[in-house]
């Protein structure tokens, strides 16, 4: 009887304790009926603006990833590597870019950059000389998730983030096609670490023009991403002022200029690849007078433009840089 009797009192205490516990912790994470509705509405209002609060926090902490505090883990310094100084993937835009680069900047103090099509922070990076002989730091934005992977791995001593710039004034998901190429028989002889890190391919989101051109690189993959609005990650790192810009977003570029916060964001430098409509992949013909209008109505003038690789250097006229920009390029 006694028996029994702790049984059925030990089994009441628990019951009590149990529902007590669930009393405390529907109290303390109660379901707020009116929190629910007001984040429907809050989305029945239609796409999320580029400096929603909710948006620029999550934007924060899940796309960008902080500056590495290792020692860079670069390839270029194995000898073998293509990527070795003087090696062949030292060419084309990146030879361009970097000789001004070293014009303008020698003697003046570090800044902040972002560089959108980072690759894997090393390949043709226009920003690398800035980071690791200058000190800046900056953003690096690469959709491609593998070319990220190997970003990361280069302990680049600046944010980065696995995301594209946004065609649309909201974020929103896309497709990157990346034209994969196999590997050639001498890229197969190539040292271990010039094989797992060269880029073999171009990546273009699926809305791109001149998709068809691009399937000679190689076979189509297709790969889902997540664009965010340029604004929306200048807000979650604070920045009103960016030293540079480079922009090498395979013709995406004029949507993502148009959307740019010109009126609350102010940039000095921009490189930029762009072709006119007219001319196709790996076919520029002319430059585009109409390209570089729009940036003087914005207050920039051209320091410099490459025909062969579309490229072109913008400085702005109140920036810091423009006097030494004009100044050495009219010695030049």
């Amino acid at each position: 009887m006694v028996g029994n009797y702790r049984k059925s009192t030990a089994v009441a205490l628990y019951f009590v304790l149990l529902m007590m516990l669930m009393c405390v912790t529907m109290n303390k994470y109660p379901y707020n009926e009116h929190q629910h509705q007001k984040e429907i509405l809050h989305r029945l209002d239609g796409p999320l603006t580029p400096d929603d609060p909710k948006l620029v926090e999550y934007v924060r902490q899940r796309f960008l990833n902080p500056p590495s505090t290792e020692q860079y883990n670069l390839v270029e310094e194995y000898p073998g590597s293509e990527y070795h100084p003087g090696g062949s993937y030292k060419c084309c835009s990146w030879t361009f870019y970097n000789r001004a680069l070293k014009d303008l900047y020698k003697n003046f103090p570090p800044g902040f950059f972002i560089e959108a099509g980072a690759l894997d922070g090393e390949y043709l990076s226009n920003t690398l000389y800035l980071e690791r002989e200058l000190g800046w730091t900056g953003l690096l934005v690469e959709a491609d998730s593998d070319m990220f992977k190997r970003l990361v791995k280069k302990n680049r001593k600046a944010w980065a983030s696995n995301s594209c710039l946004a065609t649309t004034p909201y974020p929103i998901q896309d497709t990157l096609v990346k034209y994969n190429k196999p590997l050639t028989d001498e890229e197969k002889k190539a040292s271990i670490h010039a094989r797992d890190v060269r880029p073999h391919g171009l990546g273009t989101l699926s809305g791109s023009k001149d998709m068809a051109a691009r399937t000679s690189r190689g076979f189509p993959v297709f790969e889902p991403v997540q664009c965010l609005p340029f604004h929306t990650l200048l807000l979650a790192l604070n920045r009103e002022k960016v030293d540079l810009v480079s922009l090498d977003v395979e013709d995406a570029e004029m949507e993502i200029l148009r959307l740019f916060p010109w009126d609350q964001v102010q940039v000095d430098v921009w490189l930029i690849e762009h072709r006119p409509k007219n001319d196709h992949f790996d076919q520029m013909t002319s430059g585009d007078p109409q390209f570089v209008k729009w940036f003087e109505s914005l207050g920039y003038r051209l320091y410099d433009f490459h025909i062969d690789y579309a490229d072109y250097i913008f400085v702005h006229n109140g920036s810091d840089i423009y006097h030494i920009a004009f100044a050495t390029h009219n010695q030049g």
